[in-house]
């Protein structure tokens, strides 16, 4: 039986791998995945006019729109719009959202696998933790919605070996959460 608590917040840098951690947690856990960004992905291709499957990938993702004044990135769009939601309603609005959605699932955990700024806050107050992703050579990002904090960041799992290494360290995190925890400096 594992010791995680029912709501497992994944943040880190695009390509690091949170979604194969997501995957990967529903399979070993037999947990749901709520796309915390799902939301945005649906709204974005009608506010903007693309094609809906862009959001859903890393190449769709940078694939140029236009606007009226410019041509920016589906990931632009998705950015820009998850932070005027978070600058209007507040910071932790995605999450709040994404939490409120598991009250229709019995599932005993539910993974979040695209947690951004400082809206992990959210996931402690419920009583969950915040897993960062961390994958050499994808350590940043050009976009400020990508950031995270940081000091919300309760255990970590490094993502530098092939799927099957990171399989087995999933299960190690399962069996043994407290063996990536994090110590705040």
């Amino acid at each position: 039986m594992s010791r995680l608590p029912k709501y497992i917040a994944l943040c880190g840098w695009p390509k690091s791998g949170k979604d194969e951690v997501a995957k990967i947690f529903a399979t070993l856990l037999n947990a749901r995945v709520i796309d915390d960004g799902a939301p945005l992905r649906e709204a974005a291709p009608l506010l903007f006019g693309y094609d809906e499957e862009l959001p859903y990938s890393q190449s769709g993702k940078s694939v140029e729109v236009d606007t009226p004044n410019s041509q920016i990135t589906v990931r632009q769009t998705l950015g820009d719009l998850g932070k005027f939601l978070e600058d209007t309603y507040g910071i932790e609005f995605m999450s709040w959202r994404a939490i409120k959605e598991t009250t229709r699932h019995p599932n005993p955990h539910f993974i979040f696998p695209s947690v951004r700024r400082s809206s992990a806050s959210a996931f402690h107050k419920a009583g969950g933790i915040v897993v960062e992703i961390r994958r050499p050579g994808f350590d940043s990002s050009s976009h400020d919605f990508d950031w995270y904090d940081p000091t919300l960041v309760t255990h970590v799992i490094d993502n530098d070996g092939d799927l099957e290494d990171l399989r087995l360290k999933m299960l190690s995190f399962i069996l043994r959460p407290s063996d990536f925890k994090v110590t705040q400096q």
